[in-house]
């Protein structure tokens, strides 16, 4: 189910870059500490696992060639690898998402529309029991085809308590063809690809423009300090609209 407003819970450093300079900086997903991430993806790490990926593709669509699986493999293996994205949830002053977190922290809540006004990309993360390949590969076929945007979309249902909504940008086009690959196989070529991929688009961040006027409220750390909550303060009162302020979280009492 959709909410009206959407939270993000961040440094410092992050809050400060936002209001400063109007970005929101995205990360490719595979990075993140959750292994499952761009799980996808990480099946070309190795030729081993490559080869049961193709097995498996080759069981969906039995009258693919070679040439139309490694067509497909490299254009979603290009797609992915330039995928960048943040984590947003629906929970506001959470118990859960603050211990998580160091005492410095700061969640800022914005209505979900502004992420349409300003053409940000989003999408409420679906929770599964299990990340398997034949599940993500099933997406592909529901979905007439593969859409990437299914693979940052999933996730197990331990996190399910983060109803994460998540906002994402994906290339236009890009390269997709590794230079001068010399492989023995299709599995060879494409776990040699996905690496060419990698190194030719070194996972950087990628920075959007973000409008920190649709920022709507301010929340700080049950535990933080007086002095932090101040300091946050400040930086509202110079850089955000008169009518929001820095308030601690309540949950403490």
């Amino acid at each position: 189910m959709q909410t009206e407003y959407v939270y993000r819970y961040m440094s410092k450093e992050e809050f400060v870059d936002i209001i400063i300079n109007h970005r929101l900086t995205l990360k490719y997903p595979g990075n993140w500490p959750d292994k499952l991430e761009a799980f996808f993806l990480k099946t070309f790490e190795t030729e081993e696992a490559c080869v049961e990926l193709i097995r498996k593709y080759q069981n969906i669509y039995p009258n693919y060639s070679e040439m139309d699986i490694k067509s497909d493999f490299q254009i979603i293996s290009a797609l992915l690898v330039r995928a960048r994205c943040q984590c947003w949830t629906k929970n506001k002053d959470d118990m859960l998402m603050w211990t998580e977190r160091p005492d410095e922290t700061i969640c800022i809540s914005i209505k979900r529309k502004s992420f349409e006004r300003m053409g940000i990309k989003h999408s409420d993360v679906s929770y599964k029991p299990e990340i398997t390949i034949n599940g993500i590969l099933d997406s592909f076929v529901s979905a007439e085809r593969w859409v990437p945007k299914l693979i940052t979309e999933k996730k197990k249902d331990d996190f399910e308590y983060e109803n994460e909504v998540r906002i994402y940008k994906l290339p236009v086009d890009c390269d997709f063809r590794g230079c001068g690959i010399i492989a023995d196989s299709l599995s060879d070529y494409l776990t040699q690809n996905y690496h060419w991929l990698k190194e030719k688009f070194k996972l950087e961040d990628e920075k959007i423009e973000f409008d920190p006027r649709d920022i709507c409220e301010v929340l700080i750390h049950p535990k933080a300090s007086t002095e932090f909550v101040e300091d946050i303060q400040k930086l509202c009162d110079e850089y955000l609209p008169s009518d929001i302020r820095a308030e601690s979280s309540k949950l403490l009492g």
